[in-house]
């Protein structure tokens, strides 16, 4: 099939995907991490660091501890209490989530001092078990990444439920293992507020994505986009002839840019008066209703070709994950335009 379609595209030279027109728009793809909430992040660090404990002693290296289970059984029946102290409105509901955080972080510091010493044990005695040097290094690693953060994720958690005072996003950790994951307010139904990386697409009339960007840090403007876009679209001898977005790509500076490079903006202005204007000429009420696909594309790619959400830690690995599940994307929709219907369909008697 890959062959046939290499084949295909070879022998039509592109020709048959129109590359005149291109569509942008840009999304948040969710990680695979637990919503952030403050008490969570310290009962999953308590969760972590024991189940490193018990893998290590496992393997044969043990020291004096309760065991490992009760500390996630405890963190795991505070949690409840937490929750259920939030549901139910009473006079002292806020005291004793206070109360139950304080518990929890009392748990927290125990598991902590436990995991140094275990980590400690298995980085002095490694060669006793029957772990090769790589596989003490990955459980060092893995109680590491945690311990780290331990300090971090309590003062956090201290000043939002203790101190009642609000936090700078940039300052917040989301996760314990994706800590690059960003806060993305859009206020969109269902998800005003989104945990993840983001992504940007742009895609041609047929629905192939012809050039896409993952981004790791805060939230860019939409705009800042648009010219990286077509400077490597330029790279491959591709210049689209017209570009249309929602108002997140309007700026000035991107309408000067279309202007320079000849290519004709189709996107929706912020100015009302501007926006009447424009929705006057037919080319651009036909790219904006085009355009209206594009959150269609932005959702087939995440839920049917990412599975909803990168299931890969690390932004590298994520970047791969994306860039495979956008070419077996194009092969799809590449595929689609082989098929050839011989018969025509049944006519419905009326």
């Amino acid at each position: 099939m890959i062959d046939s379609l290499s084949k295909y595209l070879a022998s039509n030279d592109g020709t048959d995907f129109d590359f005149s027109s291109l569509f942008m728009d840009s999304t948040c793809i969710e990680l695979n991490m637990h919503h952030p909430i403050d008490w969570v992040l310290l009962k999953d660090a308590v969760i972590s660091i024991m189940k490193s404990v018990k893998t290590i002693r496992r393997h044969g290296l043990r020291h004096r501890i309760a065991p490992p289970d009760g500390f996630i059984k405890h963190v795991n029946k505070i949690a409840m209490a937490i929750s259920m102290s939030k549901s139910v409105r009473r006079v002292d509901s806020k005291k004793n989530r206070k109360r139950l955080f304080r518990e929890l972080k009392s748990v927290l510091k125990v598991s902590e001092a436990h995991g140094h010493r275990y980590m400690r044990l298995l980085q002095r005695d490694w060669s006793k078990t029957d772990l090769s040097e790589k596989q003490s290094e990955q459980i060092s690693n893995r109680l590491v990444t945690v311990l780290d953060q331990v300090d971090t994720i309590i003062h956090q958690a201290h000043e939002r439920i203790i101190g009642e005072r609000k936090m700078h996003n940039r300052d917040k950790v989301l996760s314990l293992y994706q800590n690059h994951a960003k806060v993305y307010k859009r206020g969109k139904a269902g998800a005003d507020v989104e945990f993840g990386l983001q992504l940007f697409i742009a895609e041609n009339q047929d629905g192939l994505i012809v050039n896409w960007n993952i981004h790791d840090d805060v939230p860019r403007h939409d705009s800042k986009f648009v010219k990286p876009c077509l400077d490597q679209l330029k790279e491959v001898d591709l210049k689209p002839l017209s570009v249309c977005g929602d108002r997140g790509f309007w700026t000035k500076k991107v309408c000067d840019v279309l202007s320079k490079d000849n290519v004709e903006n189709f996107i929706c202005p912020k100015d009302r008066t501007l926006l009447q204007s424009q929705l006057q000429k037919e080319n651009f009420r036909t790219a904006a209703n085009r355009r209206s696909q594009t959150e269609a594309r932005i959702g087939i790619l995440k839920n049917n070709f990412l599975g909803g959400h990168l299931s890969t830690k690390g932004f590298e690995q994520q970047k791969v994950q994306v860039g495979w599940a956008i070419l077996a994307h194009n092969l799809w929709v590449a595929a689609r335009k082989m098929i050839v219907v011989d018969d025509p369909p049944l006519a419905i008697a009326a």
